[in-house]
């Protein structure tokens, strides 16, 4: 059950904050003289290598499509990616070539482009086309037989019988029983397609790139769909197999959950597109984008980017024990009140799962409120887990930085939070009664209030000694989460689960550390590296350390498998940058970036042969 409500409690915090996130899309404007949006001078190359590229032929009915901006330049960065991790597998190009036979003719420094056409106006099946750039488009249709002039002709490619044409710089390759396709495409005026406008800019700073268009995205969800009520009509279908009456009512509601995120998702989001680029230092960079639908309630929102100071708060002399995660985040005004109303209307759909089935108005009001008070005031937030020293508990290696409006207005709200979560955990059906006991405390001269949960009680195993062990290295002696709310001036809240002697340390290197103090801190630091990967105005930032997260998984598996005398099977992982993740909302424009700096890679390949 309570594996069971830490996923819930994700999935709710995670759907809430979509819906928060999601805005106005708003498309890039054109004119009718110039609908692809380039700059008529040229003056624009970042858009010309879109415009005027493959991209541009595409019609309006296209599902999807995957694109490569340059053939030579993938073909050098994926060799030496896969050189680095001893991945034996002939080069992009050299596959190309031996699989079709096209070794003259073909421009391996432009854009190739593999898309996907609906076979008819409703259909689910799909049309594949190729458009493969070529420097003279006679040499590349004599290489094969073909007709040189570039009308449609039959071909043989791969021992497949295929249609090719000439179109605009490319050869257009289509299956044979596609013929009326080709030719509707060959007419087709280039331009951008109205769901590919506001991306155009992002896939120029890709070396490829794979984009679903709105109808391609529907398809996607609604095959997504059919895959959940096929498994949801296997698992009734053989429900007299599983004895526990408790664990098909889990897996029930998690095909509830997983159609509430299908059709939260089909709503919200018109279009998708995930790219990959690599930069001359071998830094790769993952990105995906998604344009996300009109005349949404939550366009209001505006996120500030993090400050530097926010950045380097957790760089700081003194600290034991490598960083495993660290996140920072921005809060807009009033969005913890949408967040709330998220929260408490996705826990109505699923009540059971909390023991809340009988609440009635006023109930609801109260899990409302809650969730208000909780983020009641918050501007900014800042957190870290390290990996603590051999003998302390596991999860005592948590802090956090929370600037509010007001400190003290804000450990009122947070109090006020407490009481009325006990109060529906006492009103609830549910059997884990989890209570939060606090109490005032000061810690290094920073007053707040010392929160204590009794997982092992609320848990109901006091009797089975391997649990009570485990959650002894997890948390304590006792079995009991114990979290400090400090505050430390008037506009900042330290949130810690650390030992008393550590979260002094802390909270007086936070007082010592002055802004100019924070912003030195980062500078040199291995955190730097892969934060001049990130964009500066990014408001949420996700950094995982490689180093610091094998060393946790380990010593978690040891907490866990400890009883049974286990070591942990994994080596270390070298010391390097931390993997890096943003996130950001701009006009619509919802970006996700995951970075991963050169040395993190030769990290990891150094890694990867150890476990080999």
């Amino acid at each position: 059950m309570i594996v069971e409500r830490i996923r819930y409690g994700f999935v709710t915090l995670l759907l809430s904050m979509l819906m928060v996130a999601i805005a106005y899309a708003v498309d890039e404007p054109t004119s009718e003289e110039n609908p692809s949006g380039v700059n008529p001078s040229g003056e624009n190359l970042t858009d010309k290598v879109v415009a005027d590229g493959a991209i541009a032929l595409l019609p309006d009915d296209m599902l999807g499509f995957l694109w490569i901006r340059s053939m030579a330049d993938v073909d050098v960065k994926a060799s030496a990616w896969m050189q680095q991790f001893g991945i034996s597998f002939p080069s992009p190009l050299d596959f190309l070539q031996f699989a079709t036979g096209f070794d003259q003719g073909v421009d391996d420094q432009r854009d190739f482009l593999l898309a996907l056409l609906p076979l008819k106006a409703d259909s689910k099946e799909y049309i594949p086309v190729v458009l493969l750039p070529v420097t003279d488009y006679g040499v590349l249709a004599a290489s094969v037989r073909a007709d040189e002039s570039g009308e449609i002709c039959r071909v043989t490619i791969s021992g497949e019988d295929v249609l090719m044409a000439h179109n605009r710089g490319h050869a257009m390759l289509v299956n044979i029983e596609h013929r009326a396709t080709m030719e509707r495409l060959l007419v087709h005026a280039p331009r951008l397609l109205k769901s590919v406008r506001p991306l155009k800019r992002w896939l120029a700073d890709n070396d490829m790139a794979i984009v679903l268009s709105p109808k391609g995205l529907e398809n996607l969800f609604a095959a997504g769909k059919h895959g959940v009520e096929r498994s949801e009509r296997n698992f009734e279908q053989s429900i007299e197999q599983v004895p526990m009456k408790e664990l098909v009512d889990q897996v029930r509601q998690s095909f509830a959950i997983y159609h509430v995120l299908l059709k939260i998702a089909d709503a919200q989001v018109e279009s998708s597109a995930l790219g990959v680029s690599i930069d001359e230092q071998a830094n790769v960079k993952v990105g995906m984008r998604l344009t996300l639908a009109k005349a949404n309630p939550f366009s209001q929102f505006q996120f500030a980017p993090i400050e530097q100071r926010q950045r380097g708060m957790f760089e700081k002399k003194g600290q034991v024990g490598a960083d495993v995660a660290t996140l920072m985040g921005t809060i807009p005004l009033d969005w913890g009140n949408l967040l709330a109303k998220m929260s408490r209307r996705l826990l109505e759909q699923f009540p059971e799962l909390e023991g809340y089935d009988q609440f009635e108005l006023a109930d609801w009001n109260k899990v409302e409120q809650s969730y208000q008070a909780l983020v009641a005031g918050v501007q900014t937030v800042s957190m870290v887990l390290r990996v603590v020293p051999e003998g302390e508990p596991l999860l005592s290696g948590f802090y956090g930085v929370v600037q509010v409006d007001d400190a003290n207005a804000y450990l009122t709200s947070y109090q006020q939070s407490l009481k009325l979560n006990n109060e529906l955990v006492e009103q609830s059906r549910s059997d884990i009664k989890l209570l939060r006991e606090f109490s005032p405390v000061t810690v290094a001269g920073a007053k707040g209030i010392k929160v204590v949960s009794d997982i092992a009680a609320a848990s109901g195993d006091q009797n089975n000694p391997f649990w009570q062990e485990t959650l002894n290295k997890l948390l304590g002696e006792e079995g009991k989460l114990n979290l400090h709310l400090l505050a430390i001036d008037q506009t900042h809240v330290v949130v810690s689960t650390a030992g008393d002697k550590s979260l002094s340390r802390f909270v007086l290197d936070f007082r010592a550390a002055g802004q100019q103090n924070r912003l030195k801190q980062i500078d040199g630091s291995s955190l730097s590296a892969t934060m001049e990967l990130i964009e500066k105005n990014s408001p949420w930032i996700l950094t995982i350390s490689p180093h610091g997260m094998v060393q946790w998984i380990g010593r978690w598996l040891e907490a866990l498998m400890g009883p049974l005398g286990q070591p942990h099977p994994f080596p270390p992982f070298p010391a390097t940058p931390p993997i890096g993740i943003s996130l950001n909302l701009v006009e619509g424009l919802y970006k996700v970036d995951l970075v991963l700096p050169v040395k993190t890679l030769s990290g990891l390949a150094e890694f990867m042969q150890e476990v080999r």
